[in-house]
């Protein structure tokens, strides 16, 4: 577990087989779709971090 809200998990990176996997777990409530979220300075490089974590 990388990241939690409120003791919750929010991200978290494990191993299966030979690779990596990244698990997001928002829910389907518009605030994870927000405008201000998607439009956080840091959105597109959370992305990208995650999914360079994970092709390595």
């Amino acid at each position: 577990v990388v990241l939690t809200i409120n003791n919750d998990p929010l991200l978290v990176f494990g191993n299966y087989h030979n690779g990596k996997i990244a698990c997001f777990m928002s829910d389907c409530s518009p605030h994870w779709g927000t405008q201000q979220f998607m439009s956080w300075p840091f959105y597109t490089a959370l992305w990208v971090n995650i999914l360079t974590h994970i092709a390595r």
